[in-house]
Parts: C-alpha cells; structure tokens; sequence
C-alpha cells in the first residue's frame, strides 16, 4: 500500500509539471524597450527575443501604441500570443520628449511588474526615431557607456531602480544620453523629470566628481591630457557654505611642467561651471544628511560653495 501512495505521489508531480509547462517558442523574452511620445499617445518599440530548441534565439523587435503603457503591452500580446517577459529585460531607451507625467506612468508600470527586476540599464536616446532605435543592440550600448566610465568619465550606467529612487527622493534624476549614427556617440548626461536638460560632457565630468563616482578615467581637452588614478570628494558644511573638496592622485602623460597646478585650476572651472548653471538639490540632500538641523532653520538661505582641489601625481606611474 505503500509503494502505490508513493507511486501515485510521482506520477502527480510529472503531470502536474506537464499542464504547467511552456514551449520554448510562445515564450517572449523582452531584452530592449523604448519609450517616446506621439502626441498624447505612448509609442513603445520592443525588442523581443524567442528560444528556439537549438540553443538560439529569433529575433524580432514590435512597435505599439496606446493612452497607457499598459495598454500599449495588452496590443504587444495580442501581436505576437506570446508568454511576455521583463525579467530579463537589460536597456530601456527612452526618448528626451518624455515629461514629468511620462515619468511618473513610467516608473509605476515597471515597478508594479511582477516579472521586472527593475535592474536593468536607462538611456536616453537624443535622435530617438525608427532608424536608431535598435541600430545597436543593448549589450553594445551597455558595454559601451561601462567602458566610458571607466575609460573618460563622462557618464556612468544608471540603473533603473536608482532613477526611480532619484525621482522621489531628489525630483531629479541624471541619465546616461547617446546619440546613435553610424556609431554610437556618448553625449553626457541628461537631467530629468524636474528639469529636462542636456548637460555638457564639462558639466556632466563634474557631476561625476562631485557625486564621488570618478574611480579612473581620462581626461583630455584644451588644457589636460593626463590620467586620474583615483579621485574622492568630501563635503564640510558651515554656516551657509559647504565647502568641497576633490583629493585626486594623477599621471601625466606629457611630463609638462606645473601640470598639478593646471589641473586643479582646471577642474575647479568645471565645478563652478556646473554649480553656477544647474539644479542642486542633490547638495540639499547632502545639508539634511549631514547636519539636519542646519537644514531645517537654513533651507530657504542661498548656500555658498567654496571648492578646493587637493591633488597629487601619481609618483610610481
């Protein structure tokens, strides 16, 4: 009596997995999803992959739009009769005419998803059109703004999460922005959602420098072409004034005389030109971390900055 429980235990497993199974090709593996506007309407283009029994994948990208992102995907279904899928979704490519609005509808559409795991990489596309949408693919883009970071410094990977945190903690957010041709062009970062924005590759290398996110990089323009090994910004607030401070270690690659005293004059005109020409209400949040109290009886009192740049070469280069 036993080994029959047992047996029918088994075959109740295999049939149970049986009714619940999915065939490799009605399954939709979304990898790329752009978002722009027409008009009122979302206009989404996807980039949807399918398994195929030989270790492949069939590529096949989809254009819908609706009122609603939702909706725009209950049309994608109805295209394609395919299991849909964002758990494995790695770039979404959004347009520079997307609003606050678009944002907010945005960010609740992916975070309301149950298969998104809200990891995945944000681009803002400047020449957003059918043509350069999915001229490259999201492993090219994505390899290509990580080397940058770590090559120039001018933008770094955003994922999806932290743009969506930045939203409600700040009502600010900086994106990683291309530009694609016959090749893809790194423009810097674009601001977001409070502001719209497109910063300079000055201003958005000085974001990075102030928001510690400079490890090593490049920097090459009329004044410098050296190398910063390692870079790191402390902050002391006083008063009405914060007081910046980037420690950075440098090689030259010229040997060119005084080269230590340019940089510093040089990197502090990016800072200033930065802090003279856009939102801060990142050094807001910094105030209330730092010394709350200050916060409270001063938010409504224009802060001063005084920047300092504290650098050395890199003596074993």
């Amino acid at each position: 009596m036993k080994k029959i429980s047992i047996l029918l235990i088994v075959i109740l497993v295999i049939t149970t997995g049986c009714l619940n199974y999915t065939e490799l090709n009605d399954i939709g593996i979304i990898d790329t999803v752009g978002i722009t506007k027409n008009n009122d309407n979302f206009l989404i283009n996807i980039n949807m992959l399918t398994p195929t029994t030989a270790n492949l994948e069939e590529n096949k990208t989809y254009k819908v739009e609706a009122k609603t992102i939702n909706e725009a995907f209950d049309k994608l279904y109805l295209l394609t009769y395919k299991d849909i899928n964002l758990s494995h979704l790695e770039l979404l490519v959004l347009s520079n005419k997307l609003d606050k609005k678009d944002y907010d509808k945005i960010n609740k559409f992916f975070l309301n998803r149950n298969d998104s795991r809200n990891t995945f990489n944000v681009v803002i596309l400047n020449n957003y059109n059918e043509d350069s949408i999915f001229k490259y693919d999201s492993k090219e883009i994505n390899s290509l703004i990580k080397t940058n970071s770590k090559e120039d410094g001018i933008v770094m990977p955003k994922e999806f999460i932290d743009m969506a945190q930045d939203i409600l903690d700040l009502e600010i957010s900086y994106i990683p922005t291309i530009k694609v041709n016959d090749s893809i062009e790194i423009l810097g970062y674009s601001s977001i959602y409070k502001e719209n924005k497109l910063l300079t590759l000055r201003e958005s290398i000085s974001y990075n420098f102030l928001t510690n996110k400079i490890a090593k990089c490049n920097l090459v323009d009329e004044n410098l072409n050296l190398k910063v090994d390692k870079s790191f910004t402390t902050y002391k607030i006083n008063d009405n004034k914060i007081k910046i401070v980037i420690h950075s270690t440098i090689t030259d690659y010229k040997d060119e005389k005084d080269i230590v005293n340019v940089y510093n004059k040089t990197i502090k005109n990016y800072l200033k030109e930065y802090l003279d020409n856009n939102d801060l209400k990142y050094f807001d949040e910094l105030i209330k971390k730092f010394n709350y109290n200050y916060y409270k009886n001063n938010k409504n009192i224009n802060i001063e900055y005084d920047i300092s740049i504290d650098s050395k070469l890199n003596k074993e280069a």
